[in-house]
């Protein structure tokens, strides 16, 4: 009876040691302490009262067997657990990673306006500066901000775009912030004067910023056309992280021809 009792302990210890037991280095210490600790609890029981001395060991034995027990129920609650709760985590990943793909595509669509819109703004700076200065057909350059910053404001209002990617999200907002910063440091200036004053930058521009727009003006030989120049590398530059900010594989930008200038007589809208 008690190499019974003895069986159901040690088939019972064997989950406690986790999947791959035989492989484990710590098994047989295990298995030694175990059968060391019966050995010891049955030799202390026998001899306190027992006229059968092997019932005090069978009672040692019943006695881990209780621990073993329910040992291996919380180890099997806990693998269980474990397994649901990496089922779910997969789940959770699978299902982010369609969203940022559906809202990586939205993002896209918006994109390819605001390039076809910075492709127009540089063709017009290009034509006027080097080709007619005379014939002032430049975009206006509040304008040229707004055609940046409207895609920009319509992707924060969609309430889709808001499970996107935190860092898209941060790379939206600082467009939104460039494009207001940049309009209200334009209102401020007078980009048709002839001379170029050091100090027009105020509160909107950094030392860095108003440095690199004095040697375009002396560059272009024009404060209107350094004005122009530095307000469109400003925004390429955060137009480029949010494009940066897509996962490689959903980018479709560099898909389409955007950088001829030429009208897109179709558009996509989402």
């Amino acid at each position: 009876m008690y190499l019974r009792n003895y069986s159901s302990v040690l088939i019972l210890y064997l989950p406690l040691k986790g999947g791959n037991y035989l492989n484990r280095p710590d098994f047989k210490k295990g298995l030694i302490v175990l059968v060391f600790c019966i050995l010891i609890i049955g030799y202390i029981l026998s001899n306190i009262g027992h006229e059968n001395k092997l019932e005090g060991y069978s009672v040692a034995i019943n006695f881990f067997g209780i621990f073993a027990t329910f040992g291996g129920a919380y180890v099997g609650a806990k693998i269980a657990g474990d397994n649901a709760r990496k089922l779910y985590e997969k789940q959770k990943k699978e299902q982010d990673d369609n969203t940022y793909k559906k809202i990586d595509l939205i993002v896209n669509v918006k994109l390819i306006k605001v390039y076809d819109h910075a492709a127009k703004f540089q063709k017009s700076i290009e034509e006027n500066y080097e080709y007619d200065k005379d014939n002032d057909t430049l975009i206006d350059i509040k304008d040229a901000i707004t055609g940046y910053v409207e895609p920009i404001i319509e992707l924060l209002e969609d309430r889709e775009v808001h499970n996107g990617s935190n860092k898209m999200k941060e790379k939206l907002l600082e467009m939104y912030n460039e494009c207001n910063r940049l309009i209200n440091y334009i209102l401020m200036v007078d980009i048709e004067q002839s001379g170029l004053h050091t100090d027009d930058n105020f509160m909107f521009l950094t030392k860095e910023e108003n440095d690199k727009r004095i040697s375009l003006a002396h560059t272009y030989k024009s404060v209107k056309f350094a004005e122009y120049v530095f307000v469109k590398e400003v925004l390429d530059e955060k137009l480029d992280n949010i494009l940066n900010s897509i996962t490689k594989e959903n980018v479709l930008i560099n898909n389409l021809d955007i950088k001829n200038g030429a009208e897109r007589k179709f558009t996509i809208d989402l």
